[in-house]
Parts: C-alpha cells; structure tokens; sequence
C-alpha cells in the first residue's frame, strides 16, 4: 500500500476493539499510518479530533451516549471518516460515496486496506451537504434505540440534555432548538428526525414546527379552529399549540 502519511484516530467503546483495528492498522499501513489517539466514547472522540485535526476518524456507529454518528454530526473539524458497523450491506449503501467508506463488522485487513486507499485517493471528498445526508441515511436505518441523551455544543465543548427533562423542540430559521426550564439549547437534529428517535410514548409531534414532552403537559386549552394551546410544567411564556391535523391523536394519547 502506498500512501501518504496518516495521522488516525479510533473511536470503539469495546477495548477488545480497539484494539484488533490497531493491529489491522498497524499491519496494512505501517508507517504510513500514526494512530495520534483512541477513544471509548463520543465525547472523547469529539475533543480528540478537535484538538489533534487528524487526517482519518474511524468511528463506531454504535456506541453509549454518542454513537458514531452523533459524533460526526457535531465535529467543526472536516476530517474523512471511515464507519464502523454491524450493519448488513443492505444498510450502508449510503456510505458508498467518494472518500467516505465503512468496515462492516467482523473486517479483516484487506477490507480495512481498501478503505484506507479510498481515503487516500485523489478523488475528491463529498460537500458537507452530501455528507448530512449519507447522516440522516444512516439515521433512519438506526432506529432500535431511542434518544436518552441529546448533544448540543456549547463553545468548545459538547453538553449531553437528559431527554426526559426537555419541555419541547421547536425551529427556526433551519435550526431546532430545546427547551429546558429556563434554558434552551440548539441542536443538531432536524424535527423529523428527533420525531423518528425520541420515544412516542413521551414525546408528541404537536405541529409541523414542534415536538412536546406529554409527560411535562401542564395544561391544556381548547383554541381556535380545533386547535389546542398548551402549557408546560416550567414554562409559563412559550406558546405551544397542537394543530387541528393532529389534534385527535393528541386526545388518544392523553386519553381526553
């Protein structure tokens, strides 16, 4: 294999792992790779890859807290990254675009060798835009486990929102926000697809513009034209409405 030099970093909660793609890394590429650092979860992966700007991430999709691809979600540093999966290859055809690969678990090192020279060749990296969307690909075949913590970056640093505590969601101007008892925080995720990863049973799509915690419902008034304005349990300002389209599933639930 021939390539330039690589500075990578690994990101696998598993140790055991971590440390098989070590040694296919160190098999394949030495001394073309320099694996700069390791990581057992997203945060750490996150501030690794911040601080080092490597050449190469290989990420876990599945991981506690932050999975895979939480973690690329909010990296401010562009960096090619090859996933780590169990998925079938049904699953992640959506990697298959340009420099962007995956190691469908167990790998051995030619499959790991291949990626590496997908990475390395002159053919140019996706746009960010085409990367969120081979993301929300990935999201929509990833949906075993909800959504217990939700990240949002503040500065430098990536704050987890325990997801039972957050009032509700909104967006505007392309940018979802949460809402906490004095606090909100933007988020990476659009409304559809914190619709798709938050649990049904707590969680309501209430309009095309919000998502409500029904376990925070404090108050409920019939509105206008069918609709219902809704209050939550610490937050008196905000004005929340079910729409008409889904005001009957709204009853349902709440058995009204």
């Amino acid at each position: 294999m021939t390539t330039s030099s690589l500075r990578a970093v690994i990101v696998d909660d598993e140790r055991l792992a971590r440390e098989k793609l070590r040694r296919h890394l160190l098999a394949v590429a030495r001394p073309t790779v320099e694996i700069v650092a390791e990581a057992d979860n997203g945060i750490d992966a996150i501030e690794a890859i911040e601080r080092l700007k490597p050449d190469l991430a290989i990420l876990d999709i599945q991981m506690p807290e932050l999975s895979g691809l939480d973690v690329a979600r909010h990296l401010t540093h562009s960096v090619p990254i090859i996933f780590a999966t169990a998925y079938d290859a049904f699953a992640v055809k959506a990697f298959e675009l340009n420099a962007v690969d995956y190691l469908l678990k167990p790998f051995d090192q030619t499959r790991l060798e291949a990626a590496l020279q997908k990475i390395t060749s002159t053919r140019s990296l996706p746009s960010r835009e085409s990367f969120r969307e081979i993301l929300r690909d990935l999201v929509e075949q990833n949906q075993a486990d909800y959504l217990d913590r939700i990240p949002t970056r503040i500065g430098d640093r990536i704050k987890l929102l325990d997801t039972p505590q957050i009032l509700w969601f909104d967006t505007k101007d392309s940018v979802t926000f949460a809402h906490l008892p004095g606090r909100t925080f933007d988020v990476k995720y659009s409304l559809d697809e914190l619709e798709q990863r938050l649990n049904p049973k707590n969680f309501f799509r209430s309009h095309r513009s919000s998502i409500i915690n029904l376990t925070k419902v404090s108050e409920i008034v019939p509105w206008f034209n069918g609709q219902f304005k809704i209050k939550l349990l610490g937050d008196d300002q905000s004005e929340i409405f079910v729409s008409r389209s889904r005001a009957a599933t709204f009853k349902d639930l709440l058995h009204l």
